[in-house]
């Protein structure tokens, strides 16, 4: 399997796995997302932490982007997150991949524009 397949497989085994504990689930979504920003491959990058932060399959959540699922009026708070977990997520960006949009864009806009203006901040 290519690089891309290993790490799609390393993030849909860890969503799977409920054994795993929560910090170490984490440092394997903040390296996964490292390595695709070394490959230039921001949207992949934002996605994968998007992703764990929804508790979502990486796969899953491309579909569900790419079938039209995620309205492009939809927040991060419509498809399962809260405050708390956009913060974890903001500052696992900002760790991993060396900046991330405020926190308030995450909890108030669209997640496809905060998607959008995290590439452009990378």
């Amino acid at each position: 399997p290519s690089k891309l397949e290993t790490y799609i497989s390393a993030i849909n085994d860890q969503a799977e796995t409920s054994t795993a504990s929560s910090a170490a689930s984490a440092a394997v979504t903040a390296q996964i997302a490292c390595d695709f920003l070394n490959q230039g491959d921001f949207v992949q990058a934002i996605q994968v932490l998007v992703a764990s932060a929804l508790g979502l399959k990486l796969d899953k959540f491309q579909d569900m982007i790419r079938t039209g699922e995620v309205q492009d009026n939809e927040t991060f708070e419509e498809l399962g997150g809260n405050s708390f977990i956009g913060m974890k997520l903001i500052g696992t960006m900002r760790g991993s991949l060396g900046a991330a949009p405020a926190v308030f864009k995450l909890l108030t806009e669209p997640l496809t524009k905060f998607m959008k203006e995290a590439e452009q901040v990378l």
